[in-house]
């Protein structure tokens, strides 16, 4: 086992996230889509069509796929409105995460916490892929880097969901203190139920055996100064990525927050880009 490994596993290990996910009574498992759409991946010479058969027998999951696409392609002249564009775009490994994170909504009607929206939440991981991916082009060429900000970004939230399925109690009180205290969900979360919704999604991500990288910017993506691997440029991406997207969405009425890691812009001297990365992601 490598370093990253060693230092993922301890951080998915530790005592009051397992103690956590003990309590919760059954786990969600992966949607035979998702198995179809990796067999259809791993298949000799896969064909961007049959990848598009398989996404569109699902209406809801279509629209998410062309919706991701639309936002991620700004650069691109003209709407993508077929699903066949939509995965050449966007890649079958993101597809893939669009699969999970559209069948996990898809339980959030089962929620009981007021305020919660399973549609906002979806709006934002949208917003902060498309920004991940923007940001994640100043700072690495490399194709697999860029792919797993895009994918990384659009589910870093999906340990809200799961609060929000099975611990609708407790996620209630995070909500509430967060909004009291004036501070980030994820500290609100660390002080009512002694885990971080980062760590609870990369703790199920790891459970479907999703790419270590991408489990990786995920449980670290609201504290990046807390990895002990070096640093990559996907986790740097998203971290920025969600900061941008949570000031974008606050109201006139909200108090300011700071929603960067100033400790990790400062060690990975970072922090003069943050103003080029904000106007980058305003760019329509």
């Amino acid at each position: 086992m490598d370093i990253r490994s060693l230092a993922l596993r301890n951080q998915l290990m530790s005592e009051p996230l397992l103690r956590l996910v003990t309590d919760i009574d059954s786990l969600p498992s992966l949607p035979p889509l998702y198995y179809r759409i990796v067999e259809a991946m791993e298949a000799p010479n896969v064909e961007l069509p049959a990848i598009g058969e398989l996404i569109a027998q699902e209406l809801g999951l279509a629209t998410r796929v062309l919706q991701l696409a639309n936002r991620a392609g700004t650069t691109l002249t003209r709407r993508i409105t077929s699903l066949e564009q939509a995965t050449a775009l966007l890649g079958l490994e993101t597809i893939g995460a669009v699969v999970v994170q559209h069948h996990v909504l898809s339980q959030v009607a089962q929620s009981s916490v007021p305020g919660f929206s399973a549609e906002q939440l979806w709006q934002h991981s949208v917003l902060t892929s498309a920004y991940a991916q923007r940001i994640a082009r100043t700072l690495t060429h490399d194709r697999e880097l860029l792919a797993a900000s895009l994918t990384a970004g659009l589910l870093h939230d999906l340990g809200a969901l799961v609060f929000a399925i099975y611990l609708p109690v407790p996620y209630r009180a995070s909500l509430d203190l967060a909004e009291t205290d004036n501070q980030p969900m994820w500290m609100a979360e660390r002080r009512v139920v002694r885990a971080t919704h980062a760590e609870v999604g990369a703790y199920l991500l790891a459970r479907w055996s999703l790419p270590e990288p991408i489990i990786e910017v995920i449980a670290y993506h609201h504290e990046p100064a807390r990895c002990q691997t070096a640093v990559s440029a996907a986790l740097t991406a998203v971290h920025a990525a969600e900061a941008l997207a949570d000031e974008a969405e606050r109201s006139d009425e909200d108090e300011p927050q700071d929603y960067f890691d100033q400790e990790y812009l400062t060690e990975q001297k970072l922090t003069e880009q943050v103003p080029s990365w904000r106007a980058l992601c305003e760019e329509e």
